[in-house]
This record gives C-alpha cells, structure tokens and sequence, in this order.
C-alpha cells in the first residue's frame, strides 16, 4: 500500500473543487399535489431508514416538488405531512445509481384518521439507460454460484464471454474494456480488465451493471460499468455467519474425466458484523472469509507426488462517521493474503524444485457525503488498490532445465520456470473524485446538474521475468525425438543435451519499473424536465491520458464525449417512456499497450542455439558447477549460435495515437407494471472506432546485442489506431415482476457482434492482428476478412425467480430458479501459412525480404481464412437450469437457514466444444509486388468434433451446501 496518497489526495480534492468516479447512492424524487392536482409547497417530508444515521428532513419547494439525493441503498419510510392535510406514509426501496420517483397526494384531515398508509406506486423507469441492480438479499435467495462483481455480470443482459481469460463482453466490447468500481474506488485489472480487489461476497451490500445510456461520469470504458458498494453497519447490531460446503464425490461426473472423484468436504467460512459505535454518529463494519488450509499433492514427471498446501485470509474494516446531520465520510480496507507452498508450473521433474508463492491484495477506499443545502450535494473519493504476487524459484540455484519434447508435456527441473522472487508482479490503481449535484427548479423546469472531475492513475510493475536466475536451457526446443530429462535408478536426474537441438535464453538485466498510465477528466451534464412529459439528458466529458515510457517518448492524447439522451413520457405519468439517446464512449489507454517501450511485463532475453559437441549425462551437480566441462561447453560463445534477441526499445507507441472509442445509439421503450414492476424494450448499436494494434514493417529497425555476443537487426513494432472494424447491435426485452410471495425477473438479448477487430485470445488480453504488418505479404481477403467475431451470440436468456412458502410457525422455504439458454460461441476455419524462401535474382536473400524493404522473421506467418469466412462455424447452444432450495427458521432475532443450490439440475452432459485444428499449412512470398499465395488445403485433424478437455462438456450437474444465520439486535 502507498499511504502517502492520503492526506495529498484529500486536500487536493478540495482545492481543485468537484470530482466524480461512480455513484454508490440513490435519489428519490417527487411531486406532492392536493385532490385537485394542485402542487403544494412547504410539504413536510421526513425519510428514515437503518441506513441511514439521523432522519433525513427537507421540504418541497414552490412548485411541489422535492429531491433526497445522497441516500444510501436500502428500505425508506417516507412520511408527508402538512397543517390541516392527513399525513401520508410510504415505504420505498432505493437502489445503487438509482433515481426513484415516489409522488403523492394529500388530503383534508379526517377527525378519525390522521395517518394514511399507502401502497406506494414507485416508478422504476427513471434511469435513463439499460441498467439491472442485484441486492445481496436478491443473490442469496437465487442458484448462483459465483457472487463477485464479474460472476453476477453474466446474468446482465447483453453479456456475453468471448475476452481474454474467459472475461465477459458487454455489447461487444473486447474483454478488457469494461470497468469495474466497489466504494467508488476503481479495481478493474489493469492488464486483464476483470474486478481484481480483495472484496468478501457477504460484505457487498448491491451491484449494479450498466450496460447502455450511461452517464458522462462514467468513463475509461467502451463496454459498460460494473457498480457495487459493501455494506456499513447500522444503528442496531446486525451480523451474519455463513458456511459453504462443496464435495467433488456428491457432483456428476464430467465424461472426459477417467478417474475417482475425491470424496472431500470444502468448506468455506464468512462472518460479517456491524453496528454502532456511538449510535446516530459513528458506525462499523466489519467481515472476513476464511477457506481452511487445504493440504494436497501434486504430480512429478516421474508418476511420483509431493506436497501442496494453501491457505486464505481475507478481511474488511469500514467506519462510517456522521460529523454533522448533513455530512458523512466513511473509510474501508480490504486485504487479502494468499499463501501457496508446492506451487508449481507445467510438470516438475523432481520434489526439490517445488517452490512457493504469496499474493497479496490490498484496497483502501475514503468516501464523503454532504448536503451543502437543500439543493446542492457534494461526493468525495480517494482510493488506493494493490496487489502483488511474488513466485518463482531459488535465486540461488541453478539454471532452470525443461524438456520440451517429453512424452506428456514439457518437463522441468533444476529450478522453477516462471517467475522471480525479486522482480514481484504489481497492478493497481489510484482514484482521486468527487461530484457537485445541484438541483434548480424553475420557470423553464427542473435541471439535475452534475459537474466534476476524476482522476485514475493505473500502476503496473514487474517484468515477466521466466526464471529465477537469469536463465533458461530448454532441450529438444529445436526437434529431436529423444527424451532430455532421465532417471537414474535410485531417482537422480541427468541430461541428454544433443547439439542442435538445444535452445538456450539469457535474460537481460533490467532494473525493475513501474508503468503509469494516467487519466484525469472533467464533465459537466445536466437533466432538464421542462414539462411532466419530456425530459432531456445532456453531458459532455473530457478525457486526458498520459503514460511514462522507459524507453520511447510518453504517449498523451485527450478527447471528449458527448452523450444526449431524450426521454418522452406518453402520459405524463411515468408508466410508459419513450427514450432516445446517443453517446460516446472513450476508453483507456490499456496498460500493456501503454507500456510499450517499457520493460514493464517485458523481460527481453537473447536466444542462442547449442551447436557444440553432445553433452550426454550430465549430472544436475556437473550442471551446476561452472567450473564443469559441461557448463564451460553449453556456454562457450563459440558453441552458440545466435539466433535473435529482444529489447524494450523494439516496441513503441506512435505519439499521435489515441485511445479508442465506441458510438452508441439506443431506442426504448419502458412500461411500469404493477407496483414495482416493468418490462422493457431496447435496440442497442454500437460501432468501435480506432481500435489499437500493432503494426511491423516501415516503422524502424533496432540493433540489440546478445548476452554473450551476436547482434541482430530487428524491425521496430509500432503500436497504432488502425481502421479494423467491430459492431454490435442487439435487441434486448428485459424487466422484473413481483407479487406477494413470488418475483420473477431476466433478459432476451438478441444480437450479433460482427468485424475484423479481434486482439484478444484467452491467454492475452492483447495479441494483436496481421493488419500492417510488413503490407504485401498477406492477402487481406483471406487474412482480416469481416465476419462474426468471438462474443457473437445470436440468442441469450437469464431469467431467474423466487417462490416464498411460509410454513406457518415452522419457517419458510423459498425456491429460487435460474434458466439459462446461450446460442454456442462461433470459431473459424483457419491455418498458418508461413513465408516460402525464394531467391529468384540470385542475391541471398529471400524474394519476399527485397521486396518489403525489411526483415520478417524465419517464422513469419499469418492465419489464413478457409474460403475468406471468419466465425463461419459455431458450437452447439447451452441451456441449463440452476435450482435452490432455502429454508429459514426464525427464532427470537435470530434467521438460522440452511440452502442447497443444484447447479445444472437438467445434468446434459452435453458437448460444447472440441479442437478446431486443421491439419495443413500453406505459403507465400511475393517477387516483384506480386503476392503468392500456395492457400492450405482443408484437411480436419482427426480429433475434430470430439471434446479435447473437460470445459468441452456443459451442463454436469454440481452440489454446494450453505448454512449460517443472521441476526439483528
């Protein structure tokens, strides 16, 4: 943690005036009228809840209108009063970012009634965008099995998986370009995009997911939002204890798996309580998740085992402090500690290489709230958010080994791959916002203003390093079909190192730096009802980037983003609306782009090939003695054969490139239904502009020497905007429903995701695409045709449900029910074809090479599209239904509960997926300016159409039994 950002940030957000980052309150709003719809001015209205410390007061203003803004999610008493009329009371629900309109009507006292309570019709259409929230009290009664920020955002409409590393896409943005908030603070991976900070489920108190139509003080995404805020005590004392059990012996079984499912209890623990410290003034919070130390094995090359062991421990700490009736500010820390001895990457040879890692999550988030007057609101937030992870193997050892043509897989041995203890993996974030709201209402009508500025500053450090010594000897990496790592009979290991066939990597040393990538933004947006029909949203954002470079210049650019939308209410009444709007949405600088040019994540190493004399049975002990015959061979610089090298300064960002954005336009249409309820309509479009890429050819060459000798020329790769395409348009139907034991809620999504704009696979967030790279040697109809990209999903739908029976002095049992149906995600027929050497004039070098001016790679090679067609293919559609069962018992103040949740009850076991390989290469070369394509043939590998791992299967039905209770004294 950076605790230096405290008292400067604090500060800094008075000085340079008003802030935002996101909302984690809500509003009610309303009109009181007398029985002849007259407004009534000077309304006592009084609002009270156990979330908030003190009642809130305010009185309507000369038109009868009034506004409560900050308010903290939860269940409010609103009671209207006024000499001479009945004193009307109703109970409304506030949500996270929402605004909810709560009218009424007074009349002339009655001698016999003085208070009337009513069922108050609250209108749910007054957000302006398509945006579903989930209450924790909602998540618990449901089947779902993954409660953080990311796993409820699967269950959002226009959501679909098809990022890097499994993230979701929301309206067809790329994975990482969503962003993720928890208390205002900013916890969006830096390198992935998901939410990465040290957060206990319990503790979330609502989520909200904005997928479309969001407000200009949201930004750094093209995607949506995702929005949540913890929990923060009470007047009373309140807590809960929960216990999650989970058995991989009660589950189905997965087809692809052979072997006996372990019978073994995991067992889960979260407690969380809050109450008062000086009650009506200071509050707390407190929770922590606890997951048993988990003792395993793990398997050796050999077919032998050794010991895992891994252990969690995860807390939060909140205090929230009213310091008058009008202002409030609030401090929160969460840490999460992982500790995991026998890790492990890929197949160790021996027990002695195991190593260990430690992960360490830490997030500190302030918050302030005040009512400056009875129209004018002031939010303030500071953030810091860190994790770090350090593994890797002995720095003190030797060399690290792997055989990389090993029956099974590559082998390792002599030293953990992957990883340096001294070089730690850092992602964070730093936020500094704050939000004026200023309320006036009018002759023209009424305006909602909001004004402020937010800043981010995205921290990322280490660079990747793969070995904890500097280097790497990786046996049979060029051919061979010989085995490398053998046993000796009493169990040591020896080395076959053959000439030719060994590849060796040398580190560069680098000193470790922090990549910063920076954007601080102003806006201003104001929401105007000029009449009870018609209301207009209008806002304009301004974004400045900056990133440090180690290497090349830093990279700057800025932008703006307007956004209108119009709101027609048909009857004046806010039962059916009719909304238009348009907006734009600039995203971020990704940090792996940002930090091009910058060692950060970069750890360039000299690759030399062995060409010396057999080294055959070479102990581990010869190895590591550089005194050895053997060591003094594999390193003697006459015995390796440069083959290239890499350097930070290979890569740039070009200075004139700027973030990307999307354009949005949505029609809806939203009916109130019921009290509570309402159905809704939207078509959403959104067009990707100036996606990022990387470019080689033309750009500059760099010159970059070996560790032990050989220089190599090497074309600069240039990161850039370029004109590849991505659109998504959908039509979405979603809404919710309630009656007095039962809800029912969901989404139809409707959509295609369409392009030639796709940098992301499941290992990288950024892998780039062929587009620029060394132009002529590609054939832009076969290698970046348009088509249906990865996300494109044709069909959607989540709906999910309660049933409440109450047993009657024996508790109640609820049946919650999820359904889902997904069309399957599409893949392409495609194979790589490779540069073909051809010397037609006679100079030594390559045709192709003459003819683009520049060097590509021995094995430079692009993926060709089968007959021009990408997303042609498709796997089959999943649907599945999820099922709970939740019976509560309760006794004095006390909740005791016990939950069983059926994941995939239907138990399909249905294939999903399978290799897509395609047996051929093809070639090319280009003599003169004319491009030659030999185009690969069509030929399926044989595993074709059969699951190749045990995520190709869908639908294996899996068990998790809950229990706990809660109390409220």
């Amino acid at each position: 943690m950076r605790p230096r950002l405290w008292v400067p940030a604090f500060f800094l957000c008075f000085s340079i005036g008003v802030m935002a980052q996101s909302q984690q309150t809500g509003s009610i709003v309303g009109t009181i009228s007398d029985g002849d719809r007259a407004s009534i001015p000077g309304v006592q209205i009084s609002l009270s809840s156990d979330a908030l410390m003190r009642d809130r007061q305010l009185v309507t203003n000369a038109n009868g209108n009034y506004t409560a803004a900050l308010l903290p999610p939860g269940k409010y008493l609103v009671s209207f009063s006024m000499p001479g009329f009945k004193t009307v009371q109703q109970t409304i629900t506030v949500g996270i970012g929402h605004t909810v309109r709560a009218d009424a009507t007074l009349v002339p006292i009655a001698i016999t009634e003085q208070i009337s309570v009513v069922s108050a019709k609250v209108s749910a259409l007054e957000a302006e965008g398509l945006a579903v929230n989930f209450t924790a009290d909602k998540v618990d009664q449901l089947p779902i099995s993954n409660r953080r920020l990311s796993g409820l955002l699967s269950n959002a409409p226009a959501v679909t998986r098809g990022g890097a590393g499994g993230q979701h896409t929301i309206t067809g943005a790329v994975g990482r370009d969503n962003q993720f908030l928890l208390n205002g603070a900013n916890i969006s991976d830096p390198a992935w995009g998901g939410d990465l900070a040290p957060y206990i489920e319990d503790a979330v108190q609502e989520t909200q997911v904005l997928v479309s139509g969001t407000s200009v003080r949201y930004g750094g995404f093209t995607g949506g939002v995702v929005n949540g805020i913890t929990k923060s005590g009470s007047n009373h004392f309140a807590g809960t204890l929960r216990v999650e059990m989970e058995n991989d012996d009660w589950n189905a079984r997965n087809p692809f798996l052979t072997g006996e499912q372990t019978d073994d209890i995991q067992k889960e623990y979260q407690a969380t309580l809050g109450g008062p410290i000086v009650k009506d003034k200071l509050w707390f919070f407190v929770a922590t998740k606890v997951l048993p130390t988990s003792d395993g094995t793990g398997v050796l090359a050999s077919g032998d085992t050794f010991s895992r062991s891994l252990s969690n421990d995860q807390y939060e700490g909140k205090l929230t402090w009213s310091i008058t009736p009008m202002h409030t500010v609030s401090l929160d820390y969460n840490t999460h500690d992982t500790e995991e001895s026998g890790w492990a990457f890929l197949r160790p040879a021996s027990a002695d290489i195991v190593s260990n890692r430690e992960d360490s999550r830490d997030m500190l988030a302030f918050n302030y709230t005040g009512m400056l007057n009875d129209h004018m609101f002031l939010e303030i937030s500071a953030s810091d958010f860190e994790t770090v992870s350090r593994f890797g193997g002995d720095p003190n050892g030797g060399h690290v080994i792997t055989d990389e043509i090993a029956a099974g897989g590559v082998v390792i041995d002599n030293n953990m791959f992957f990883g340096n203890w001294a070089s730690p993996s850092v992602r964070g974030k730093e936020t500094l916002a704050a939000d004026l709201n200023i309320f006036h209402d009018g002759h023209l009508g009424l305006h909602d203003i909001h004004v402020g500025v937010q800043y981010v500053n995205s921290i990322t450090g280490g660079l990747n390093r793969q070995t904890p010594t500097g280097g790497l000897i990786k046996l049979g990496r060029y051919g061979g079909t010989r085995s490398h790592i053998l046993w000796e009979p009493n169990g040591d290991t020896y080395y076959d190192m053959y000439s030719g066939e060994v590849q060796v990597l040398l580190e560069k040393y680098l000193p470790d730096v922090h990549g910063k990538n920076r954007i601080l933004s102003f806006y201003a947006e104001d929401s105007w009802t000029p009449n009870p029909k018609l209301s207009v949203q209008a806002g304009l954002r301004y974004d400045r980037f900056e990133s440090n470079a180690y290497i090349s210049d830093n990279v700057s650019a800025n932008d703006i983003s307007p956004r209108v939308s119009i709101t027609y209410d048909w009857f004046g009444d806010h039962e059916l609306k009719l909304i238009a709007s348009i907006a734009k949405y600039v995203g971020r600088m990704h940090d792996d782009v940002a930090n091009a040019g910058n060692p950060v994540g970069n750890q360039p190493m000299t690759e030399y090939r062995y060409v010396g004399p057999d080294l055959l049975h070479v102990t581990r002990a010869e190895f590591n003695d550089p005194q050895s015959d053997a060591y003094q061979a594999l390193f003697d610089p006459a015995n390796l054969e440069f083959i290239g090298d890499g350097a930070p300064e290979t890569s740039a960002v070009d200075p004139n490139m700027k973030p990307p954005y999307s354009l949005e336009y949505t029609l809806t249409a939203k009916k109130a239904v019921g009290l509570n309820g309402h159905v809704e309509a939207s078509y959403i479009y959104k067009n990707y502009k100036r996606n990022i890429d990387t470019v080689i050819g033309g750009y500059g060459q760099v010159t970059t020497e070996g560790v032990l000798g050989g220089t190599s020329l090497v074309d600069r790769t240039l990161w850039t905007n370029v004109p590849l395409k991505r659109t998504y348009q959908g039509l979405i139907l979603s809404g919710a429903l309630s009656g007095e034991v039962w809800d029912l809620s969901g989404s139809f999504s409707f959509s295609e995701v369409r392009g030639n704009y796709d940098s992301e696979e499941w290992w990288s967030p950024n892998m780039g695409t062929i587009y620029g790279d060394y132009e002529g040697s590609y054939d832009p109809a076969f290698a970046l045709p348009e088509g249906r990209l990865p996300g494109d999903v044709p069909f959607r739908a989540r709906l999910f449900g309660t049933y409440r029976i109450n047993l009657t002095g024996a508790g109640r049992l609820t049946l919650g029910g999820l359904a889902r149906y997904e069309s399957g995600s599409v893949y392409s027929y495609t194979a790589p074809v490779v540069l073909q050497s051809s010397d037609a004039n006679g100079d030594g070098i390559d045709d192709t090479r003459d003819f683009l001016g520049s060097a590509p790679g021995t094995y430079y090679q692009w993926d060709y599209y089968f007959n021009g067609e990408r997303g042609g293919q498709r796997f089959p559609s999943v649907y599945d239904l999820d099922l709970s069962f939740t019976y509560n018992l309760p006794l004095a103040r006390f909740d005791f509960w016990v939950k069983l949740d059926v994941i995939g009850a239907l138990n399909r076991k249905r294939v999903s997926g399978w290799s897509t390989w395609v047996n051929s290469f093809g070639t090319f070369q280009n003599t003169d300016g004319n491009l030659i394509v030999n185009a690969p043939e069509l030929n399926l590998n044989s595993s074709y159409g059969l699951p190749s791992s045990p995520s190709h299967y869908s639908s294996i039905r899996s068990y998790r039994l809950s229990t706990g209770f809660r109390f409220d004294l």
